[in-house]
C-alpha cells in the first residue's frame, strides 16, 4: 500500500511570486521547509530583509484563521509576549496562497525547550506564564471564538473501526504496530466505559484558552526564563483547569513518570497557583476531563496506520504511557500534584 500525502505539493516559483508580492522583503534569497509541525508545513525564508518563519495553518476557513489572529493580538495587547506576525502591503496579518492561509513571522533564534535538556526553572516559568494567560484570558469582554471541543464518542467508534480493520487485514505486525493495536483497543473500552458529558464537570467555558500551552510552543533564554509565546491555533473558549491538566500532564512528563517528573510537575502548579489561584476540586475536574479527551485521540494512530506517515512515531510511545497512566482513577495522581 502506498503512502499516502498529508499535505499538498508546494509550488515553490508560486510561494515565492506570491510573498514578493505581498511584502517588501528584498530580494528572496530561498524558502525551506521547517520540519516538526505535525498537521501543517512551516518555512524559513531567507530574504534581503532578513529571516522570516511562513507559518501555515491547518484550518483553511477564513473564520477559523482570523479566530488565531484575534487571540495573538488579545494576549500581546494584555502583556504576554506573543510573536506578533508582520502585516503584508494590505496591512493584513494572515493571507491566502493556493489552497491555504498562512502568516509570516520574524523569524527568533530562541531557545526550544526539550525534555532531555530542560533546566527544571523552565517548569516554574511555564507554570507562571500559564497562569498569566488564564488571567487575561478570563478577562475577555465577550468572544465569538469557537468552544473547546473536548471529545467525540462518535468520531472515535468511526476511526477505530478502520484503525482496527488495516491492523487486522496486514499478515503481520510490527512492534510498534502491535502495541498501537493494543492502546487502541485500551482506548475502546474506556471510551465505552465513559457515560459522562462535558457538563456533567460543572466547568464554566469562561476563558480565552491559548489551546496547545506546551513546552513545544515556547522560546527560553538560557536560565529557563520564557522569552515568546507562539502557535496559537488551537486557541478556544474553554475550562482554565483544563488546560492546565493538559499542559501539566503534556509537558512535565513526556520524559517518564517517575518522581522527578512530579516534582517539576508541582513545580508548574505552584507558579500558575501564584498567578491564577485555583480550587482543588476545579483542578481535579479538569485532569478528569482531560483524560476522557486524551482517550478519545486517534490523530497520530491515523497518521500512522491509515497514511503510513512516520513522523510522528518519536512521540507516540510517551502517548500511548500517558492512556495508561490516567487510564484510571486520577484523584491520586492530582493529590500527589496539588501537594
Amino acid at each position: 500500500m502506498p503512502k499516502l500525502e498529508l499535505h499538498q505539493p508546494i509550488d515553490w516559483p508560486r510561494l515565492h511570486e506570491k510573498l514578493g508580492s505581498f511584502f517588501r522583503l528584498g530580494d528572496i534569497r530561498g524558502v525551506s521547509l521547517v520540519h516538526g509541525g505535525y498537521m501543517s508545513q512551516n518555512f524559513r525564508v531567507e530574504a534581503g530583509e532578513g529571516v522570516f518563519f511562513l507559518k501555515q495553518y491547518r484550518n483553511r476557513m477564513s473564520a477559523g484563521v482570523y479566530e488565531v489572529k484575534d487571540s495573538e493580538e488579545f494576549f500581546a495587547l494584555k502583556g504576554l509576549p506573543v510573536i506578533l506576525p508582520v502585516r503584508d502591503a494590505y496591512g493584513r496579518d494572515a493571507f491566502w496562497i493556493d489552497g491555504n492561509w498562512y502568516s509570516l513571522f520574524p523569524f527568533v533564534e530562541g531557545i526550544l525547550p526539550s525534555p532531555e535538556t530542560m533546566p527544571p526553572k523552565v517548569f516554574a516559568s511555564l507554570g507562571a506564564m500559564l497562569g498569566r494567560l488564564h488571567a487575561a484570558g478570563h478577562d475577555l469582554p465577550g468572544s465569538y471564538h469557537h468552544s473547546l471541543h473536548a471529545w467525540d464518542r462518535r468520531g472515535f467508534a468511526m476511526e477505530f473501526v478502520e484503525l482496527e480493520k488495516e491492523l487486522l487485514s496486514r499478515a503481520s505486525l510490527t512492534a510498534l504496530e502491535r502495541r498501537m493495536l493494543d492502546v487502541l483497543r485500551l482506548k475502546s473500552r474506556l471510551v465505552e466505559r465513559n457515560e459522562a458529558t462535558v457538563s456533567d464537570f460543572g466547568l464554566a467555558f469562561d476563558c480565552l484558552l491559548h489551546g496547545d500551552f506546551i513546552y513545544q510552543n515556547v522560546f527560553v533564554d538560557a536560565a529557563g526564563e520564557i522569552t515568546h509565546i507562539f502557535d496559537f491555533e488551537k486557541t478556544c473558549v474553554g475550562p482554565s483547569s483544563y488546560e492546565l491538566a493538559r499542559s501539566l500532564f503534556l509537558t512535565c512528563f513526556d520524559g517518564g513518570w517517575n518522581d522527578e517528573n512530579f516534582e517539576h510537575a508541582r513545580s508548574m502548579l505552584r507558579a500558575y497557583r501564584a498567578e491564577w489561584p485555583i480550587a482543588f476540586d476545579e483542578f481535579h475536574a479538569g485532569a478528569r476531563m482531560y483524560a476522557i479527551s486524551l482517550f478519545h485521540m486517534t490523530w497520530i494512530e491515523a497518521r500512522s496506520i491509515l497514511y503510513r506517515n512516520d513522523e510522528s512515531v518519536p512521540i507516540y510511545e510517551r502517548h500511548a504511557r500517558r492512556v495508561e497512566m490516567l487510564s484510571g482513577d486520577v484523584l491520586p495522581i492530582c493529590e500527589r500534584l496539588f501537594a
